[in-house]
C-alpha cells in the first residue's frame, strides 16, 4: 500500500491531473484516486497514450480505468457528470465511480446563483455553482441542503428542489427546471457506486491511494486572501482527515506539492 497526496502550489492549473496521472502508471489495476476538496468546478487536463482530457466530475486516473471515490468534502452537479460520462465513452473509457452519500448536490438553481452573484460582485468564479452550493450547505437549515443520498428518494429531493427554487427566486421556469434535473439524477445515480469513505478504503486496503487535490493552495478559505478565495481546504488538511479516522496513519503520505 502507498499513500500520496497531490497539492497546487499556486492559484491553480498547476498540473495535478497529469501528476495524479503519472502516480497511477505504478499499478493502474491496483490504484485509487481520492478527490478530498473543491468539487466538480476543477478542470484538471490529461493527456494519456494520445487521448486528452479536461476532469472535472472524475479522478484524473480515469484513462487508466482506475476508479475514483468522490468524499464528502467534494460538490457534485449530476447533468455536469453525465455530460462527462458521455465524453469520456466517446473515447473509449467507462469510468468507475464511488460517491459519499454526503457529498454534496449542487442544483441548476446554484448555478444561476452563482453567475447572478458574479454579475453584482465583480468576483471570479467558474460559475458552475460550487460556491453557492457550499455556501447554501453551510449557512442554512437541513430543508436547503441536499446530499448524495437523497438523489435514491426522489419525493425528498423533489421538495428540497422546491424549497431551494423558492428561496432564491429562481428565474428559471421552476417546475420544468426540476423534472429535467430529476431525470439527470436518476441516470447519475444508475451510474454510480454509493458508499462511505471506510468502506471505500477497506475495500481498496491495499491498493496505491492518491489523494487528488484541486485549485491551489494560494486560494485556500483560511489562508487566501479574498477576493482571491475558494470556499474550500485546498492544503491537505481534509486528506489528513481522511487518512487518520480510516487508520491510514501507518503509511506516512509522500506530498507532492506542483508548481
Amino acid at each position: 500500500m502507498s499513500v500520496s497526496i497531490v497539492l497546487g502550489c499556486g492559484f491553480g492549473d498547476e498540473g495535478k491531473g497529469n501528476v495524479t496521472n503519472w502516480l497511477c502508471k505504478k499499478d493502474p489495476e491496483n490504484s485509487l484516486v481520492v478527490r478530498f476538496n473543491g468539487g466538480h468546478q476543477a478542470g484538471h487536463t490529461v493527456i494519456h497514450e494520445g487521448k486528452r482530457h479536461v476532469f472535472s466530475s472524475f479522478g484524473s486516473g480515469t484513462l487508466q480505468k482506475v476508479p475514483t471515490f468522490w468524499s464528502k468534502y467534494c460538490t457534485i452537479y449530476p447533468t455536469g457528470f453525465l455530460n462527462e460520462w458521455a465524453t469520456l465513452e466517446s473515447i473509449g473509457v467507462t469510468p468507475k465511480m464511488f460517491i459519499d452519500p454526503l457529498c454534496p448536490i449542487t442544483t441548476p438553481f446554484d448555478i444561476q446563483e452563482n453567475r447572478l452573484g458574479n454579475l453584482s460582485t465583480g468576483h471570479g468564479s467558474c460559475g458552475v455553482g460550487f460556491g453557492h452550493t457550499i455556501m447554501r450547505h453551510e449557512t442554512l437549515e437541513h430543508s436547503y441542503r441536499i446530499f448524495a443520498m437523497d438523489l435514491l428518494t426522489p419525493w425528498i429531493l423533489q421538495e428540497k428542489l422546491r424549497q431551494i427554487a423558492k428561496r432564491f427566486g429562481s428565474a428559471l421556469n421552476m417546475e420544468a427546471t426540476i423534472s429535467v434535473f430529476m431525470d439527470d439524477c436518476k441516470d447519475f445515480v444508475a451510474k454510480v457506486e454509493f458508499l462511505p469513505e471506510e468502506r471505500v478504503l477497506l475495500r481498496h486496503r491495499d491498493a496505491n491511494i492518491i489523494f487528488e487535490g484541486a485549485q491551489g493552495i494560494l486560494l485556500d478559505r483560511q489562508h487566501g486572501i479574498f477576493p482571491h478565495v475558494t470556499r474550500s481546504n485546498t492544503t491537505r488538511k481534509n486528506a489528513v482527515e481522511i487518512i487518520e479516522r480510516n487508520g491510514l496513519g501507518s503509511y506516512p503520505p509522500s506530498v507532492y506539492y506542483v508548481s
